[in-house]
């Protein structure tokens, strides 16, 4: 399996940016199905964690800059 980005939009800014990431796995269910583990990287605005909890149970998970360090971190220390 390749890396890079698999899904990208430009989204208009009085949209709730988790909305739109929503409705586009909604779309394409199998994109995550298809991709077990599958990183989702979003800025802060994405903190939610309703929002987070959703894409948990299905399947994915978020990556954002506060936790960024923490994993950057532990990488470095192994």
């Amino acid at each position: 399996m390749g890396s890079g980005a698999i899904l990208w939009t430009p989204a208009n800014p009085k949209l709730d940016e988790r909305e739109v990431l929503r409705a586009m796995l909604d779309v394409d269910e199998d994109l995550v199905a298809d991709r077990p583990g599958l990183l989702i990287i979003a800025d802060k605005d994405f903190a939610s964690k309703e929002f987070e909890n959703d894409l948990v149970m299905r399947g994915a998970e978020l990556l954002r800059p506060s936790f960024a360090q923490r994993i950057l971190a532990m990488a470095a220390a192994i």
